[in-house]
């Protein structure tokens, strides 16, 4: 069935060009993939990036909308009990898609939003957080299946947004970055490694498609009554806006 989408009205943005390189170029790479194994991708065998866990409302909501066909049990692999969201980034040089890229959609949680949210169209698994002019794309640690990969990808180094927390999170990983002082922190290692950056920046694995800016429909209204209960209860809505 066809998915019932607002249009987010906003100018264009500027198309990206998949990455010209396949997995064969990454002599140690990580394999991902969604779950019923028909988008495959994989990331260069490094640290990520960053490793976080953000509790904004933007991330839970889209996860939710995401998720909401598929049951409560699948929801809370991507949203652990204090209403977070893992992401480990990457450069989007070190990341591609290996099998079903026409298979990923994408839309956006708030209006006029540069932030794409991937998901999988054939099991509606949540794939990236993808801002096509930043440098690196955020994917899901859970698409991440091997032991190996839980070894490099290793644990969160910080929690972000955590005025938006549904309970108290621990100190570990610490609680003291919020999106403006991640910002800074991007902006600090863009200073010091600008080259590096820059060739690093594009091209985007996958690259955002004009209808990809749109917001789904209702997906507010659906998302936010009860967000602050606890995640997995019975009770919680379900963001049915995907169908």
């Amino acid at each position: 069935s066809q998915r019932a989408l607002s249009v987010a009205r906003r100018p264009a943005s500027r198309m990206a060009s998949p990455a010209d390189k396949t997995a064969g170029e990454f002599k140690d790479r990580l394999e991902w993939s969604c779950r019923c194994g028909k988008v495959h991708g994989c990331v260069r065998k490094t640290k990520p990036v960053i490793h976080h866990l953000c509790h904004c409302e933007n991330c839970t909501d889209a996860v939710r909308v995401v998720m909401g066909k598929v049951g409560l049990i699948y929801e809370e692999e991507y949203i652990d009990k204090y209403g977070a969201v893992e992401y480990v980034c990457f450069y989007k040089r070190d990341v591609v898609v290996t099998k079903g890229l026409e298979l990923i959609d994408g839309f956006v949680v708030v209006e006029g939003s540069d932030n794409v949210r991937n998901f999988a169209m054939c099991c509606n698994t949540p794939i990236a957080s993808n801002v096509d002019a930043m440098p690196h794309i955020a994917l899901y640690p859970q698409n991440f299946k091997s032991e190996e990969s839980k070894k490099v990808l290793g644990k969160p180094s910080v929690r972000v947004m955590t005025r938006f927390a549904q309970i108290q999170p621990p100190d570990d990983p610490p609680s003291k970055l919020n999106y403006g002082k991640m910002f800074m922190l991007m902006v600090c290692k863009f200073i010091c490694c600008s080259c590096c950056y820059l060739s690093k920046s594009q091209p985007n694995p996958i690259p955002p498609k004009e209808h990809m800016f749109k917001v789904a429909v209702n997906m507010h209204r659906k998302c936010s009554v009860g967000r602050r209960s606890t995640v997995g209860s019975a009770a919680s809505p379900r963001a049915r806006g995907l169908v």
